[in-house]
Parts: C-alpha cells; structure tokens; sequence
C-alpha cells in the first residue's frame, strides 16, 4: 500500500508541478540574494535537495512501518478488550471500533479543509 501511494505521489506531484518545477522545488534556492550570498545558497540548496532526494526514497519504509505499527495495535487492543471481561468479550470492543471508525472519518473530513 506504501508503494502504490509513493508511485502516486510521485505521478501527481510531476503532474502539478512537471519535471522541471519538481527538481526546482528540491534544489534551487528560494528567496532572493545576490553575489556571494546567492552563491553560497546555490550551494546549501543543493546539499538540502540531496538529503531530501534521500528523504523522499525513505518515505515508503517508513510509511509500510507506520502502517503495520498501527494495524497490529488496534488488532492487539481489540483482542485485549474482547478478554478482559469473559462473559463481555463481544461487548467490550465495540466503543473501539466505533473509535477507529470515527478516527479514520475526522481524518479525511479535515483534510479536506
């Protein structure tokens, strides 16, 4: 799911901004300056870019990490609940997985603002 959702990042941000904005975006200097300054930014602008590039082929191991992280919780404290009472296991997750449900829904809804 990581990859899919990198592969679309990528697709949709050279979309928007095509491969020369996108390379602008990594490693030309922002802001306005002139003689050694301008120099100087060139050099650290480039130097950022590469340790974006860098941070960018990173993102979809971190993101598969997030992912498994937060689907193995929620399984381990659905489970939890369903033990703790045992004549309430079936009763006991159900505030949880109205909580998982409404997490993912605000989620989306505000992001659309």
């Amino acid at each position: 799911m990581a990859l899919i959702f990198f592969a679309c990042w990528i697709v949709w941000a050279l979309r928007e901004v095509g491969p020369l904005g996108f390379a602008k975006e990594l490693f030309a200097p922002k802001g306005e300056s002139s003689g050694f300054m301008k120099l100087v930014l060139v050099v650290v602008f480039f130097v950022v870019g590469c340790l974006e590039v860098v941070s960018i082929l990173f993102r979809p191991v971190s993101l598969s990490f997030r992912l498994y992280g937060n689907t193995f919780a929620g399984e381990n404290m659905l489970e939890t609940m369903s033990r703790l009472v045992p004549g309430l296991g079936w009763l006991l997750p159900i505030p949880f997985y109205f909580w998982s449900c409404s997490w993912v829904w605000f989620r989306r809804w505000s992001s659309c603002y």
